[in-house]
């Protein structure tokens, strides 16, 4: 209502005006809206009829137009005169509606354990990404957008692309930990947005194996007893196993592996976890099935179960001692008959026992005669034989406790007899790990850690021991005299251990020869005797020592150099994959000589330029594109690949080739460069096989994709097979009856891509008589000015044209037109031979202010060749002429305005 559109003009705020032309007198000008493009501009524009205001009715709606184009009409009343004026109104744009996107909400797809960077899918099964659209009420085709697009949580970020929004993962998911989460996605534009809720389905991935619930949790063992008469079709076990993961990958088949040889055919397991018993025929004893969890996923995981089933007999169960290991202590000097131990065992079914000793073992391989016996009935053990000074410190004998049962079962125990030290006694080291019985050390042994760095010659290894730094020592235990003892590094572990270790004999001070290498081995364990020459006593400890990772090597690269392959106009955030024909991701494996395995790794990787960004997995980097690539600005790229750790690094060459996508079309390089239309001149007697134009095309593509093939796609109807055109570009004429006159050809050249690209070109070929070329007006558009008194056979202008043959030519007036449609009489006539127009009527001052006559020029060839002219003739105004608006933006000879029109542009806020 209130709003009035100005017109800058020279820096000038204007409205429309119109003055009235006449000099004697002048009319009132009244002004109207009389047209608009679109039709609606009359709901939208209003026009003041006396000051020619222009007023906006109600808000303007750039999604019905971006521009409306209007008509006024200034109108003298008075004496039915007018003129008109055009009015361009750009609508710009005002952010008033927010941006939306197109579903009300979303459901995407990704896979558990893939890579960070991974772009959601719409569906479970297709490899097709899930393109969020956005859309926006003030933006209409053509316009720039700038959407920015954000999701919540931190497990994902968006990428735009235009009027897309991409979700993509920032970490590796776990559909076991979460199956599904719900996302909010924001999009926004300036100071306004909206959301939507997004679904994300995480797929499962094989990657949990079979769980057995019912045995132990660390062995997987499942121990069960029965008889030897157990009946066929029993249940022996009912053992299940569980898996964490979905569908196929989640459902579990039983089979049984592995059974003790002579049991293979007495046991079968069902799909319920039953193991069952079938016919057979049981005996006492321990029977070994293994069985196999398998789950139904593509490369299907298992797990094993140890059933261990006993089988007891009939008529009792085993004996058992009550202690399966025994000690006792007694001195060298005992006497034959002395009590040594009591072995005693229990039978269930209260049957005869019967006691011996199966195994005898001790220091010395001399002592062949066995010196303890036991009571068969009682088990009570004694000595048997004699012993000296020199008798071993103990001895290790095995007991075996048998029933009366058909058939016989048994137990065993191990009897440890120490027998007190005489005075020769071995060296005892100052540091124990291990005793037995909290009195008899059985093992001493040292640990340390030494970095990698330690260099060889001065350095002494200390322990640790209760908080003080201990070397090793050793003590002789004897009490009447003492020995000295010597120290000797007798063995180790790895065997190169006497290459980087060394003990002082005296001391058992170790050092450290050379530099300790991890990727020998990361742990040295090695074996110290402590030795009393004088009586041949000696006593042995372990050494470990760990050797710690110091950062002396940087990491490398696997390969020397690398190469990868990138599609052109793939979206940002792709992985470079190993070759152009694959979906396999280019990997750069990455190794440190300081670190061995069960090390954990902390690589960095970066590469140079702003192409490209890493991903680090491990010991795997992977490149990835931060921008939509064009093969066209660049077929490859190479680059430096640095990884590093700490403050050593390496680096690699990395060359990048950007494969062909079909996105050019075929460009002609011969035809005018915005119509491509191509131009040609023949006469009607050119012979067979000329080549009548040599015209070919480009495309910027590679490969198929830049091969082109041409096809004649049109030719004007009876010149249809006048035409052939070759794999070079040349158009050749055939067997044909030219006549002179036009022939349109359209060419057509189609690139080999997969969906091909197609341009046309215009041949455009003008055919001659034989007997002269076309005359030609030496302009085709002629103007004259004379007076509306003009007088019967006044001149009034010469129409002259010209011929290369200097043929006879012959005017005549074809068209005749004025502003008033009353005026049928010619008022003007041509000399058919010289081009003449002279004045042939009357005119007054009501006449129209210009006449428009076509002149046509013909010559005498066979057939007729012609050409026109435009002849504009301005009566000079009588007093009454038409109004004319202040502004002109096109005027014609300079002098007289031809185009008026005011251009504004109004925000499409305006109320």
């Amino acid at each position: 209502g209130d709003f009035i559109i100005y017109f800058i003009i020279n820096g000038t705020n204007t409205s429309i005006s119109a003055e009235d032309q006449n000099t004697r007198q002048t009319s009132e000008i009244t002004y109207y809206l009389v047209y608009g493009v679109p039709l609606e501009y009359s709901d939208y524009f209003t026009i003041d009829e006396n000051t020619a205001t222009l007023s906006i009715l109600k808000t303007l709606n750039r999604t019905i137009s971006t521009t409306y184009e209007l008509t006024i009409m200034a109108y003298e009343a008075d004496d039915d005169h007018y003129s008109f004026a055009t009015v361009i109104i750009t609508v710009d744009s005002v952010n008033n509606n927010p941006p939306t996107f197109r579903e009300d909400s979303y459901t995407g797809y990704i896979s558990e354990n893939v890579v960070a960077d991974s772009t959601i899918l719409m569906s479970d099964d297709s490899g097709e990404v899930l393109k969020l659209y956005i859309s926006d009420a003030d933006i209409v085709e053509g316009d720039e957008t700038s959407f920015n697009c954000t999701v919540s949580g931190d497990q994902f970020y968006t990428v735009v692309d235009d009027n897309v929004c991409y979700i993509v993962t920032s970490d590796v998911l776990d559909r076991e930990s979460e199956s599904n989460i719900t996302l909010t996605v924001t999009v926004s534009e300036g100071d306004t947005e909206s959301t939507v809720n997004l679904t994300i389905y995480i797929t499962d991935e094989n990657d949990n194996s079979p769980q057995w619930t019912d045995t132990d949790i660390e062995t997987n063992v499942y121990s069960v007893n029965i008889t030897e008469t157990t009946i066929v079709g029993t249940v022996i076990a009912n053992i299940s196993a569980s898996d964490a993961d979905d569908g196929d990958n989640g459902d579990i088949t039983y089979e049984i592996s592995y059974v003790t040889t002579e049991y293979e055919d007495c046991f079968t397991m069902n799909d319920t976890g039953e193991l069952i018993l079938d016919e057979c025929s049981l005996e006492s004893g321990t029977i070994l099935i293994i069985l196999t969890a398998s789950d139904n996923g593509t490369d299907a995981r298992t797990t094993d179960a140890y059933i261990e089933i006993t089988v007891t007999s009939d008529s009792s169960n085993a004996p058992s001692f009550n202690n399966t290991v025994i000690t006792s202590t007694i001195s060298y000097t005992a006497s034959v008959g002395d009590l040594v131990a009591v072995a005693e065992a229990t039978d269930n079914n209260d049957a005869c026992l019967t006691y011996s000793i199966i195994s005898f073992q001790s220091y010395e391989p001399s002592d062949q005669d066995l010196v303890f016996t036991i009571d068969e009935n009682t088990g009570v053990i004694s000595v048997n034989g004699t012993m000296d000074e020199d008798s071993p410190l103990n001895y290790t004998l095995t007991i075996l406790v048998e029933d009366a049962g058909n058939p016989v079962q048994n137990d065993t125990a191990t009897l440890v007899i120490y027998i007190n030290e005489p005075e020769d006694l071995d060296p005892e080291f100052d540091h124990c790990t291990s005793t037995y019985n909290d009195s008899i050390c059985v093992d001493v042994t040292y640990e340390v850690s030494i970095s990698d760095n330690i260099y060889e010659g001065d350095f002494i290894i200390y322990f640790i021991i209760n908080g003080t730094n201990t070397s090793i020592s050793a003590e002789d235990q004897n009490t009447r005299q003492t020995s000295e003892i010597t120290y000797y590094l007798v063995y180790g572990v790895p065997l190169e251990y006497s290459d980087y270790f060394t003990i002082d004999e005296n001391t058992a001070t170790l050092s450290i020869l050379k530099t300790l290498n991890r990727t020998i081995s990361t742990t040295y364990e090695l074996t110290i005797m402590a030795y009393e020459a004088d009586d041949d006593h000696y006593s042995f400890a372990t050494v470990i020592i760990t050797v710690d990772s110091v950062n002396n090597n940087p990491p490398t690269f696997r390969e020397d150099s690398y190469t990868g392959y990138i599609s052109e106009n793939v979206v940002a955030d792709s992985t470079i994959l190993m070759s152009d024909d694959s979906g396999e991701v280019l990997k750069l494996y990455i190794s440190d000589a300081d670190i061995v395995e069960g090390d954990e790794t902390s690589f960095n990787c970066t590469v140079s330029g702003d192409q490209f960004y890493t991903v680090v997995d491990d010991n795997v980097c992977y490149i990835v594109t931060s921008d939509v690539l064009d093969r066209e600005s660049e077929s490859n790229i190479t680059l430096t690949v640095t990884v590093s750790e700490g403050d050593t690094e390496s680096t690699v060459n990395l060359t990048i080739y950007i494969t062909d996508e079909n996105d050019n079309s075929p460009q002609w390089t011969d035809t005018d460069i915005e119509t491509n239309v191509y131009s040609v001149n023949i006469t009607e007697t050119t012979i067979v096989g000329t080549v009548i134009a040599n015209i070919s095309a480009s495309d910027a593509d590679d490969g198929d994709n830049g091969d082109i093939t041409y096809e004649i796609s049109y030719v004007t109807t009876e010149y249809e097979d006048c035409f052939t055109m070759n794999d070079t570009g040349e158009l050749i004429l055939d067997e044909c009856s030219l006549e002179s006159g036009t022939i349109l050809i359209i060419l057509t050249a189609s690139d080999n891509g997969t969906d091909a690209r197609t341009t046309d070109a215009y041949i455009e070929i003008t055919v001659t008589s034989d007997s002269s070329n076309a005359p030609s007006f030496n302009n085709t558009v002629i103007t004259s000015t004379i007076s509306y008194t003009a007088s019967v056979g006044d001149l009034v202008a010469v129409a002259e044209a010209t011929d290369n043959n200097d043929a006879c030519l012959t005017y005549s007036i074809i068209s005749f037109q004025s502003y008033e449609p009353s005026d049928q009489d010619l008022v003007f006539t041509i000399d058919e031979n010289t081009g003449v127009i002279s004045v042939n009527g009357t005119m007054d001052e009501d006449s129209p202010l210009n006449y428009t006559l076509t002149i046509l020029v013909e010559d005498a060839g066979n057939p007729v060749q012609n050409d026109t002219a435009t002849l504009v003739i301005y009566i000079n105004e009588p007093e009454d002429l038409d109004p004319e608006f202040d502004h002109c933006t096109s005027t014609y000879n300079d002098s007289i305005c031809v185009d008026v029109t005011y251009e504004v542009s109004i925000s499409d806020n305006i109320y």
